[in-house]
């Protein structure tokens, strides 16, 4: 996946990223998702549905919740993705 918007994750804990070897880059662009990541793909639990960032930390939540499907939105289709798995 290119784009940085995916990486906001982490705020919520659902993604973290590979350590960085390369002292020349800010970060190794790599993430993978965290036990709450993937509960929150399958559908298992629901998360915060804002974060309140500040300074590029997240500095608390909103008591609304949402599901995978509600953050996702009409525009995607998460049943097709599992299909394909």
């Amino acid at each position: 996946v290119r784009g940085g918007d995916y990486a906001k994750l982490r705020h919520w804990g659902l993604l973290e990223s590979r350590p960085n070897d390369d002292e020349t880059k800010r970060t190794s662009g790599l993430w993978r998702p965290t036990e709450l990541g993937s509960q929150f793909a399958r559908g298992v639990i629901l998360m915060p549905s804002h974060a309140y960032i500040y300074n590029n930390t997240a500095d608390g939540f909103t008591d609304s919740t949402t599901t995978i499907r509600e953050a996702l939105g009409d525009a995607f289709d998460y049943a097709e993705l599992w299909k394909a798995r």
